[in-house]
């Protein structure tokens, strides 16, 4: 059984959220487990790491051109990443006898922590996994403070 998140760690997907948000397209919002939302047509996984120097996040694209995926920071604020799965065209004649491949639009958005460089980011495509890498911003606002004795 899934347990509750925490709704002030980046990391955290909630409908609800303002700061955070799974956007599921043509599916209605709501409370799922993990287990359920990673089920959800619209939905593909991420893992968020975050090292000394860097926050790698690894989204699960399968089937996926780098053409086809959009990854975007707005405001510094927010990373989105998204993409649209099209179903191949068929003839009239065909007869699908099975149909488990989801198409449609898919988009995550990760509100971004105070620590993340919006302006160091890159991305790669390999093997199905779009990895997306950011820089963290240096805390210069902490000096040091001499001690006089």
């Amino acid at each position: 059984m899934a347990t509750a998140r925490n709704p002030y760690d980046p990391v955290y997907s909630n409908a609800y959220d303002a700061r955070s948000y799974d956007f599921l397209v043509g599916y209605p919002f709501g409370e799922y487990t993990d287990q359920q939302a990673t089920k959800l047509p619209g939905r593909f996984n991420v893992d968020w790491l975050e090292t000394a120097s860097q926050h790698i996040i690894t989204a699960e694209v399968p089937g996926m051109n780098k053409e086809d995926i959009k990854v975007q920071v707005e405001d510094g604020q927010a990373l989105e990443i998204s993409y649209e799965r099209i179903r191949k065209k068929t003839e009239e004649a065909d007869k699908w006898h099975r149909s488990e491949c989801l198409s449609g639009k898919c988009m995550r958005k990760f509100a971004l922590p105070d620590n993340a460089a919006a302006d160091q980011v890159n991305a790669r495509l390999e093997n199905g996994l779009l990895i997306v890498m950011m820089g963290k911003k240096v805390n210069d606002k902490i000096k040091p403070v001499e001690i006089a004795g």
